[in-house]
């Protein structure tokens, strides 16, 4: 007789997976800039060489930030940015607001959790081993 994971190793799976997800999730967010707080001037922009173009650097000061939202690549050089911490609005040069976008990475990562800790629920249950299972009995 086949026996099912017990509940206790089935949720601490689904927990890792949650765990693992919600960093990816995280760090995809982290790329928006809303959870930073930054006060400086932009000193260069710059892409990241392994991303085929989606991720770019934008160096304010002495800080490099990784960013997914390509419109930073089109602001000039020199200006001042002020933003407060999970703002989703930086100012330029005090005066012009530059609206911050949530990546689409963040969704597919979440999706992606969802999707994996409901797999992990399943295949480690019932449901997950195939029906007729010649040792199973009823």
């Amino acid at each position: 007789m086949v026996r099912d994971v017990s509940r206790g190793l089935r949720v601490g799976i689904c927990l890792a997976v949650l765990l693992a997800g919600g960093i990816q999730v995280s760090v995809a967010f982290s790329r928006s800039l809303i959870p930073y707080r930054i006060d400086g001037t932009l000193r260069r922009t710059g892409v990241v060489t392994d991303s085929h173009q989606q991720l770019l650097t934008l160096t304010v000061d002495k800080t490099t930030y990784e960013v997914d939202d390509t419109r930073v690549a089109g602001i000039r050089i020199g200006r001042h940015i002020t933003k407060d911490p999970w703002s989703a609005t930086m100012l330029l040069d005090g005066r012009k607001p530059f609206r911050l976008a949530v990546g689409d990475e963040v969704f597919r990562f979440l999706l992606l959790t969802v999707l994996a800790c409901s797999a992990a629920w399943l295949l480690t249950g019932k449901a997950g081993r195939g029906a007729g299972d010649p040792d199973e009995t009823s």
